[in-house]
């Protein structure tokens, strides 16, 4: 990454010193900027459901909890202010609805909520502001992600919750693909006269951790056949994950980091197919860690994620968007450890919201890109420089050539001869100046003859020639220490005959 910076640099410096005033984006052909930050959230709503409807059981909303709950949805959406905004949760879509009108957020001609919730279960849905060119419901499994152990195939084949994916147009011209998914949650799978048993209740967990991985393993797959089938296109994944960030489950989903010693093209690979969890690449720009979305029996933990492809990710060089800033929601989230009160949170939510904000370069390229693509279709801006025998800069920044006007000059430093026989030539009494003092010759290849001449020295090469006298100079004092010694030794061994 360094070295690509120093090449970055390099060759922008040889753009601005130009005598000539450059041209303009529009000029040189590049599309017109377009500054634009997107703002993503994420929103469990923990069981949106109409009044007087029966779910999980005998569970059911009466009109006036129904009206609580939606005001309280339309506070939060208000103070989001996100331009998509993924749900879990949810059972009728109409309900979802009437919170989006009284947010004020949304109007009822732009905004465009995609559900395929019947009520019969709890879904995802997704509110976008902008126009949906494509949706889908995703409920079966890819037949590539069915697990096996030992020659036995996991009779598992479809979602719990099915996934919701969407394509969404920008006002930048950038179709964005949504995913939102809402994957199996830690409770244990046991009926209800077994809960107690402890036996029952870990194998209970077990199916539930098998039933999580599973699902994640099979959105891995998703995601990568939508990577191979649109590569250009970025895609950002909303959903309550149940579990952390720094866990197998999540990890199967986003991908694992490569090794560094894989061979690059290995490497390059893994880095397209991974996402990157905004929360992490939020953390790493501030001092601690002290983020949350869910308080559960004395534990804050983020189960809500909002994750991102490469394309945002500012380790890739030809990333067209980053990570500006990311926040949360969660004063609403009551710790049931440190208090006696029965607090109810059935009319708001058990986990707080996520807002992620991208924000997007002009034109879809940052700097990197944008000197790229000047320098190759302006070449000639280039200046062209003193023969240093060396190539231009790579196809990369235009086509590589190699001067010929001059002979090739040989770069190499003194040898502790030539720096004794220069130090014996100095005139004495006069100090040495930048001119005279030089540690680096170039030799000029004649057909004729090979003549020495000097340089003039940096401040750097000033440093490497003192030391290297010194060098010298101790070289010497040694060698004058032995010979004092030899001549002793030959002293004593004469008086002692």
């Amino acid at each position: 990454y360094q070295r690509r910076v120093r090449e970055f640099r390099q060759k922008k410096n040889l753009l601005l010193q130009l005598p000539a005033k450059r041209m303009s984006q529009q000029e040189a052909g590049f599309p017109r900027p377009k500054k634009f930050k997107l703002r993503v959230g994420q929103f469990n709503v923990c069981n949106l459901v109409k009044e007087d409807t029966k779910y999980y059981g005998n569970s059911k909303y009466t009109a006036n909890e129904v009206k609580s709950k939606v005001k309280w949805i339309a506070g939060q959406l208000a103070k989001m202010e996100c331009h998509l905004v993924g749900f879990e949760e949810i059972f009728h879509p109409e309900v979802l609805q009437e919170a989006l009108n009284q947010s004020g957020c949304y109007e009822k001609t732009k905004c465009e909520l995609v559900s395929f919730a019947d009520g019969s279960h709890p879904s995802v849905a997704l509110a976008s502001s902008f126009p949906v060119i494509e949706k889908e419901t995703i409920r079966n499994f890819p037949a590539e992600s069915v697990p096996i152990v030992e020659g036995v195939e996991l009779p598992l084949r479809s979602f719990q919750r099915p996934v919701l994916r969407a394509v969404v147009h920008l006002p930048n011209g950038v179709h964005l693909t949504v995913f939102v998914l809402h994957l199996k949650s830690k409770r244990p799978v046991v009926d209800a006269e077994e809960r107690q048993d402890q036996k029952k209740q870990a194998v209970g967990y077990a199916a539930s951790l098998i039933l999580r991985a599973t699902e994640a393993a099979a959105f891995r797959c998703i995601y990568i056949n939508e990577l191979n089938k649109h590569p250009d296109r970025p895609v950002v994944v909303l959903g309550d994950l149940n579990d952390v960030v720094h866990v197998v489950t999540t990890e199967i989903l986003s991908g694992t980091p490569p090794w560094k010693k894989l061979p690059r093209p290995q490497r390059e690979e893994i880095w397209r197919t991974l996402l990157y969890s905004t929360n992490e690449l939020q953390v790493r720009l501030s001092d601690r860690d002290v983020t949350y979305s869910h308080i559960y029996n004395g534990r804050y933990e983020v189960l809500d994620h909002i994750f991102v492809s490469n394309a945002f990710n500012k380790g890739n060089p030809y990333h067209i968007g980053y990570v500006e800033y990311l926040s949360l929601l969660n004063d609403h989230l009551i710790d049931q450890t440190t208090t006696d009160d029965n607090v109810q949170n059935r009319l708001q939510s058990d986990h707080g919201q996520i807002v992620c904000q991208i924000k997007f370069y002009p034109g879809l390229q940052n700097p990197y890109h944008r000197f790229a693509q000047e320098a190759q279709l302006h070449p000639q801006l280039i200046p062209s420089q003193p023969s240093t025998g060396q190539k231009r800069p790579s196809t990369e920044y235009g086509e590589g050539y190699e001067d010929q006007q001059e002979p090739q000059q040989e770069l190499r430093q003194e040898t502790p001869e030539e720096v004794r026989s220069n130090r014996s030539q100095r005139p004495q009494g006069k100090k040495r100046t930048s001119e005279a003092a030089t540690s680096v010759l170039f030799a000029e290849t004649t057909k004729t003859k090979v003549t020495i001449t000097k340089a003039p020295n940096t401040h750097h090469q000033q440093k490497q020639q003192e030391q290297l006298e010194q060098q010298v100079q101790q070289q010497d004092g040694a060698e004058k220490k032995k010979k004092k010694k030899k001549k002793k030794k030959k002293a004593v061994q004469a008086t002692s005959v």
